[in-house]
């Protein structure tokens, strides 16, 4: 038997497989299918990422930057601004992906910006 067929059978068999992944309240998880399992091994931010309804690059970024959506302006220094957006802190993936690019406080009003 192979394994997307054996993990099927304990599936049908009442067993549960459920993924655990780092998350802004310390973990999140999601019951997974069988064939999950078996793109898991080979991928686990690629089937997480599908999971949480975003992008690769923005599940790995997401984690990077802390669960927190950074501003996207850089400081009169010439660095990238480390303060949060606007209600962008300790937030779940899609709502990360939905305020990547937006400004502080600070930048939002033109204060430090250098645009």
């Amino acid at each position: 038997m192979d394994k997307l067929n054996f993990l099927k059978s304990l599936n049908k068999s009442g067993v549960t497989f459920v993924v655990s992944y780092p998350s802004a309240g310390g973990s999140a998880s999601f019951v997974a299918s069988a064939e999950d399992l078996i793109k898991i091994s080979e991928n686990p931010d690629g089937v997480i990422a599908a999971h949480c309804g975003v992008s690769i690059r923005d599940y790995i970024l997401w984690k990077e930057e802390g669960f927190s959506v950074q501003c996207a302006d850089t400081t009169k220094k010439g660095s990238r601004c480390r303060n949060i957006v606007t209600g962008g802190s300790m937030v779940e993936p899609r709502k990360w992906s939905e305020l990547t690019g937006r400004y502080c406080d600070k930048h939002e009003n033109g204060a430090q910006s250098k645009r």
